[in-house]
């Protein structure tokens, strides 16, 4: 049997509170319709005096760039292609901040989504303390784990 409840209202959208006033934020993987773009949005409704925002996909980055900087002024919106598995780039993207007095605020939303080959080469050798090998398939370190007897975790 299921329970029916009185169907609640919608709140309101909570108005920004100046939390983030006069801040700088950076916001990675923030093109587009996701979390990023909901986190730098919610940061210039929160007051931050300026936002940073990176993406890999050129097109969407300058898409929302130009959709915050018309809601919310040119001045408080920045916007700069970065790849964070790139150091190089990763500095590039602070050295924006910096212009604007350093960064206060980052969110690192970027991901490695569908990246299980570096997750499991990066648990072998971070994790179980095996070196890493070019061309090994990495599922063998787990393979050779589980042959071994060990048990999960890699405890004694």
């Amino acid at each position: 049997m299921t329970s029916m409840r009185p169907e609640q209202p919608t709140p309101d959208y909570v108005p920004g509170h100046d939390l983030l006033a006069g801040k700088v934020v950076v916001v990675t993987a923030a093109a587009g319709a996701g979390i990023g773009a909901a986190v730098a949005r919610r940061a210039l409704e929160e007051g931050a005096n300026m936002v940073v925002i990176s993406d890999t996909h050129e097109r969407r980055l300058a898409e929302s760039q130009e959709s915050l900087a018309a809601e919310f002024g040119e001045e408080r919106v920045r916007a700069l292609a970065a790849d964070v598995t790139d150091e190089a780039q990763v500095q590039a993207l602070l050295d924006v901040a910096d212009e604007h007095g350093g960064v206060d605020v980052m969110i690192n939303n970027a991901g490695l989504g569908g990246t299980e080959e570096i997750m499991k080469n990066i648990l072998a050798e971070r994790v179980l303390g095996l070196p890493k090998e070019p061309g090994v398939d990495p599922d063998t370190p787990f393979r050779e784990l589980r042959r071994s007897g060990a048990p999960a975790g890699g405890a004694a």
